[in-house]
């Protein structure tokens, strides 16, 4: 899916018609989500990346049901869990991974 990166112009006109030239959305936010909900968005063509999600922005993005969140610490993945479990809901994620790079060529 091609993804949108909302944060660069969140206006409701432009989300509605990339949605529906087929677009999905990459959120950070959950005033982000909000935008693309009230765009006529369907939550399935919504990704939540970004950092310092808060309880708050991932209860919204569950309760919406976006296709993804994408996790950034195990921390995160806790908050994720109890939040989707509160709303008796099974929550999609992807996990960010930064593999540790050693320069001399040892692992």
């Amino acid at each position: 899916m091609l993804c949108y990166a909302v944060k660069a112009n969140p206006n409701l006109a432009l989300l509605n018609l990339f949605y529906k030239l087929g677009a999905g959305f990459d959120v950070v936010s959950g005033g982000e989500i909000a935008r693309c909900l009230a765009a006529g968005v369907d939550p399935s063509k919504i990704i939540f990346s970004g950092c310092g999600k808060t309880v708050e922005e991932l209860t919204v993005a569950v309760k919406a049901d976006v296709q993804c969140i994408n996790v950034e610490s195990w921390e995160e993945l806790d908050r994720i869990e109890a939040v989707a479990s509160r709303h008796n809901k099974m929550q999609n994620i992807s996990i960010r991974v930064n593999p540790e790079l050693n320069l001399d060529g040892e692992f």
